[in-house]
């Protein structure tokens, strides 16, 4: 039947050979030490799979480019060691600048100093509201949906 199909509607194209492996489920919600027992536990009963994916919250308070030193004490390490098990490991972001000065935010604190933000008219920064966090990106001041599908709005 399924060579019967395959000759009605055509053959399906293989896939990419990015897209070949098997990922496990993105990990939400979870410290260093369970992303370590999950990779364990998928190579020890030889469980397949070729990714592990961290969801957002990996990073300190949902900031993109950081890391949560509480939950992940040892991230680059963690990274190094999924590796050595053949795991690769994708790490989810939302790519914005948070709205976080004072603060030892790195990526907010260099926008700020090189004056690299998006500015309205007035040559005030233009910040978008996008979930519970208020944001600078480009791209969130579009009428499109944030990650968490909440509406972007533009703040003044």
């Amino acid at each position: 039947m399924v060579e019967t199909w395959a000759w009605l509607t055509g053959k399906t194209p293989a896939a990419a050979a990015l897209v070949a492996g098997l990922s496990a489920v993105a990990l939400q919600l979870l410290p260093e030490s369970e992303v370590r027992r999950i990779a364990s536990r998928l190579r020890s009963e030889r469980i397949p799979a070729d990714v592990i994916w961290l969801d957002i919250d990996y990073q300190l308070k949902n900031r993109p480019f950081t890391v949560d030193p509480q939950r992940f004490p040892h991230f680059d390490q963690m990274i190094k060691d999924l590796k050595a098990e053949h795991l690769h490991t994708v790490v989810i972001t939302d790519l914005h600048i948070a709205d976080a000065p004072n603060s030892g935010y790195k990526p907010y604190d260099e926008g700020k100093a090189g004056d690299h933000f998006v500015k309205k008219p007035t040559a005030r920064p233009m910040w978008a509201w996008c979930g519970l966090a208020r944001q600078s990106s480009p791209t969130l001041h579009r009428s499109r949906r944030g990650s968490g599908g909440e509406r972007c709005t533009r703040t003044s």
